[in-house]
Formats: structure tokens, C-alpha cells, sequence
């Protein structure tokens, strides 16, 4: 028996390889940013003496900008500034404040009972004026619409209907039943409204 060689197993980690590819792609990200950062740089320092620059803020420039309204701020005002700022930047937002849960359910409570109260109120209101109007006499013309508003209808203007013939119209055809041949003079969409 003849002695054979090791067996050698090559293990290439995948998470490995795409760590190494991420940073070589930041650092070229990181290269591109250098060489831009340098050439703005160059031509504020050319346009200078030349008037009216047009300038993009960055948001790395905005954050500074924010950080230099904050140190004029005092107190409270800074302290809520400056989360604002670090919850822009991608810190997570305080917590709300714990308490008894008992006064929790105290407060709901109350909280519902404003509103169906409020709720209440504006029923008995609604209620009140549906009461108002519907006691008072509707008179015996109806009104008719006219471009700018409600025009009365005059004791010799046939109701319904705009030509006065009896059936409906549906299509362009009219149709006329039995029962609008002996109603009379009223139209048949004028029963309809009635029942």
C-alpha cells in the first residue's frame, strides 16, 4: 500500500467574499466623493470674483447647517432640536412614557365618554331642527329651479313633466302605460315620487 497524499478542502466563505466587495466598492464611492468635493471646491474658488453662484447643498451640509442653528438655541428648544436632528440622522425615537395602566383605562374611559356626549349634543341638535322644519306648512306651489336660483311655480305650469304628456321618457322613446293613460293629468314619474 502506497501512501497517498493529504486530501486539501478549500473552503471559500461567501460572506467573506461579499464583505471584500462592499468595501471595495465604498472605497471607490469614497474616492468619487474626494474627487467631487475638490472640483466644487475649485470652481467657488473660480467664481468668486464672478457673481451669483448656483450651490447644491449636500445633506451633509444641510446636517452642518442644522447643527449651526442648534448652537444659537437654548434650553428645551435645543434639547428638542437636537433629537430632531439625530432622528433625521437614523436614531430611533424616544419611547413614549409608561404609567399605570389602571389610569390608562381611566383616561380612555373619559376620552369616550367626551365623545359620545359630544355625539349626543349634536344629535339632539340635528333632531331639534329636523323637528323645526318638519311642522311648518310647505304652501301649495312648488318651487322650480332657474339657473340662479328657486323660482315658484305658476297655478297654470303643468307638474312633472316639461312638454305635460303623460308616460316617461327612456332612450328617446316614450313609453306610456295603462295606468298613466287613466291617471289623468298627472305624469307617471310624479306618482312615483308621491308613494
Amino acid at each position: 500500500m502506497a501512501s497517498s497524499s493529504p486530501e486539501v478542502v478549500i473552503f471559500d466563505d461567501p460572506d467573506k467574499r461579499a464583505r471584500e466587495r462592499l468595501g471595495r466598492i465604498k472605497a471607490k464611492k469614497r474616492g468619487a466623493t474626494a474627487a467631487a468635493r475638490a472640483a466644487d471646491s475649485q470652481a467657488t474658488s473660480t467664481n468668486k470674483a464672478g457673481g451669483l453662484i448656483s450651490v447644491k447643498l449636500r445633506k451633509t451640509d444641510y446636517h452642518d447647517m442644522l447643527r449651526y442653528g442648534i448652537s444659537n438655541l437654548k434650553g428645551e428648544e435645543r434639547k428638542q432640536a437636537r433629537m430632531r436632528l439625530a432622528i433625521e440622522l437614523g436614531a430611533k425615537p424616544p419611547k413614549k412614557g409608561t404609567g399605570n395602566f389602571k389610569n390608562f383605562l381611566a383616561q380612555m374611559k373619559s376620552e369616550k365618554d367626551e365623545k359620545r356626549q359630544s355625539a349626543d349634543e349634536r344629535s339632539a341638535i340635528q333632531q331639534a331642527i329636523a323637528k323645526s322644519n318638519f311642522g311648518k306648512p310647505k304652501g301649495g306651489r312648488k318651487k322650480k329651479f332657474q339657473g340662479g336660483g328657486f323660482k315658484k311655480r305658476g297655478k297654470n305650469e303643468v307638474s312633472g313633466a316639461f312638454d305635460g304628456q303623460i308616460g316617461s321618457y327612456k332612450r328617446g322613446v316614450q313609453t306610456v302605460s295603462k295606468r298613466d293613460v287613466a291617471g289623468g293629468t298627472r305624469p307617471s314619474h310624479d306618482r312615483k315620487r308621491s308613494k
